[in-house]
Order: structure tokens, then sequence, then C-alpha cells
């Protein structure tokens, strides 16, 4: 095969990966409709096995499926254990009990009811399970607002849950940061 045949079968994959990554980015690539997600980032797939060569479509298999895993694991849906090893717990909110304390009624989803599940999955899988929180823990309930505001010397309720259920890992959300005199908690 000569250079120029090469140089060309390489632009052509890169376009194709770049339309993977576009397809990944947009409701394009991964419908999602309520607990399922749709995909038709299989197509370039095949084409580039078609056109491209077996190798090719490998490679354009092999980013299909990173997008795929990395979907499952920063934006999960029901099915995502099915794809992703890790569990990503985001958009908490301050509910870490099962109580909402602005409505004063029972809650149906908290840190406290994710704990419950984390505790079977470690049973099953032990130090192989990784718990990584995905931001937008410190607002939205009371108990959240008045650790960082009103105690601001003592431990934060998110770092001492978080510390609790043995996260592995977590990052800062958008509402972690947008309130102004609103201090970072420290987990470890």
């Amino acid at each position: 095969m000569g250079n120029k045949t090469r140089i060309q079968k390489m632009t052509i994959l890169s376009m194709f990966i770049a339309i993977e990554l576009i397809m990944a980015m947009t409701p394009i690539g991964y419908l999602n409709l309520g607990a399922i997600s749709i995909t038709t980032m299989h197509i370039p797939v095949i084409f580039a096995g078609i056109l491209l060569g077996p190798t090719e479509g490998a490679i354009l298999g092999f980013v299909f499926g990173m997008t795929s895993f990395l979907k499952a694991t920063f934006a999960p849906t029901i099915t995502s254990f099915c794809f992703s090893p890790f569990y990503s717990v985001g958009d908490i909110h301050g509910n870490f009990f099962p109580y909402n304390f602005i409505e004063q009624r029972e809650w149906g989803g908290s840190l406290a009811r994710v704990y419950s599940f984390v505790q079977e999955e470690r049973r099953a899988y032990g130090d192989n399970l990784l718990l990584l929180d995905n931001g937008d823990i410190l607002q939205g309930q009371p108990s959240a607002y008045y650790y960082n505001f009103m105690d601001t010397v003592s431990t934060h309720i998110a770092s001492a849950m978080m510390n609790y259920m043995g996260y592995n890992a977590g990052n800062m959300g958008n509402h972690d940061v947008e309130r102004r005199g609103m201090r970072c908690t420290t987990v470890g």
C-alpha cells in the first residue's frame, strides 16, 4: 500500500472518529428514552469496517465502546450497570436523608438510600467497587445550607457522609461552586 493510500485511509478514519465523537456528545448517538438509551453509534463503525477494513473498523468500534463506557459511568441510566464497573452518584442536591426538610415530608431519593444499595454491591464486589460522586451535592436542602453558611467550622455533612460511605473520588458540580460564601468540603 502506497503512502498516499495510507494517508487517505487515515484521513477517512479520522473523519469517522470525529463523527463518532460528535454523535456521542449529541442526542444523535444515544437516544435517551427514559430508563434505556438506544444507540445509532454502530452505524459509522459498520461503514468504516466495510469501507476501510477490519482494523479501522475495530479502531472505530473501540471509540464507540469508550463513549458507551463513559456515558454509562457519568450519565447513568437504570441499565448502566451492564456497561460500567463504576457507580457514579450525582445531583444529590443536599438530599442526604430520606426526608424533604423544605416540604416537611418523606422523600423518595436520598444518599441514605444510595448507601443501602452500595452496601449490597460491596458485599458482592468487595474492593472492586468504585464509588464516585459526580457533583451537585452541596446545596438544595437546609441540612446542606446549615453546614455551608451557619456552622462552617465543623466537618461538613457531605464530607462526613461521603467518608462514611467510602467514596473513592468526587468532583465539583456547577451548583457546588456557584454560590458566594459557600465553602468547599474535603473528603478523606
